[in-house]
């Protein structure tokens, strides 16, 4: 009976020393599949035309497999359809990214926005990784309710964009834009330019293959004021630069023009065989002031409290 016992015993010791040795991997699991990225905040240099700014991602324990990277601006991805071929976000404007195949790569921003980040293989998905980008309008998203791409409250929002529906923005100097319909908004949109105003262009009430129809209000602080502003309409355009506050708005062929503070020059000529850019670099020796700009044709100057009607 003692000896069964302890032959029992034996056994016993020997099955949990058995047993934990074959638990025991032959190799160490791999690390889990996470994304980071260089730095929290980013801003897209000033220049002519188009600009952007690079950003180093970094991926870890991707052990040899292959990834997809994935950037959601001004949103959030839903966590339930991160394996979708095209992993939707909750404001409509994702994108993919361009890894190199390295544990590091860089890729080109060229939008203002808060980015959200994942990488995924064939069986993982990584951690999320967030950071800003700014550029030189600094607009920020009061309240959008665009039909597609529309941003959360308090996002940045870029000095390029299209707008398909109401849009409410405010800046860093104290500018407001508020805009419904379509429309949308240029940086850097001539070349060669040597302005001695940089220059932001907007429109409203663009076709996008649906009736021209829009409005814009726009007080504009002392960084935004520097530029020279333009907006353009299916019957003329109105400019201005400076600390001014003024409403367009276009339907049925019918542009409408208010200003509330400061001055702008309007004119029904440039919808059909002019250019602002152009006008600025021969006739003003790209120097902009009201009194070059008032020698365009057909135009006039609206100051504090005056509207004006422009019929296309």
């Amino acid at each position: 009976m003692r000896a069964a016992a302890i032959g029992s015993l034996v056994l016993v010791v020997l099955g949990i020393a058995l047993t934990g040795t074959r638990a025991r991997p032959s190799q160490a699991e791999p690390a889990a599949l996470t994304i980071s990225v260089e730095r929290p905040l980013y801003e897209i240099p000033s220049g002519r035309l188009n600009t952007w700014v690079p950003i180093r991602f970094s991926v870890a324990g991707r052990a040899g497999r292959r990834i997809d990277v994935w950037y959601c601006r001004n949103g959030h991805f839903y966590r339930d359809k991160l394996r979708y071929s095209w992993p939707p976000c909750s404001s409509d404007d994702s994108v993919f990214g361009q890894p190199t195949g390295d544990d590091s790569w860089v890729d080109e921003f060229d939008n203002a926005g808060r980015y959200e980040a994942f990488a995924r293989t064939s069986d993982e998905i990584s951690n999320f990784a967030t950071f800003t980008v700014l550029d030189e309008c600094r607009w920020t998203v009061v309240r959008d309710a665009q039909s597609f791409g529309h941003s959360e409250p308090g996002m940045p929002y870029h000095c390029n964009h299209l707008r398909n529906g109401s849009l409410e923005l405010r800046g860093d100097d104290g500018s407001r834009l508020i805009s419904t319909g379509y429309g949308n908004a240029g940086r850097n949109g001539y070349y060669p330019n040597r302005l001695s105003n940089p220059d932001l262009g907007f429109g409203v009430a663009d076709s996008y293959d649906r009736p021209a129809v829009g409005s814009m209000r726009l007080k504009l602080g002392p960084k935004l004021g520097s530029f020279l502003v333009h907006v353009t309409t299916p019957a003329g355009m109105i400019a201005t630069f400076g600390r001014t506050e003024f409403r367009v708005s276009h339907r049925r062929r019918l542009t409408r023009v208010h200003v509330y503070s400061g001055r702008v020059i309007v004119t029904a000529a440039f919808a059909a065989d002019l250019d602002l850019g152009d006008w600025v670099e021969y006739h003003c020796h790209q120097r902009v002031s009201f009194r070059c700009l008032t020698r365009m044709p057909r135009t006039v100057v609206l100051k504090r409290g005056q509207s004006r009607r422009i019929r296309g």
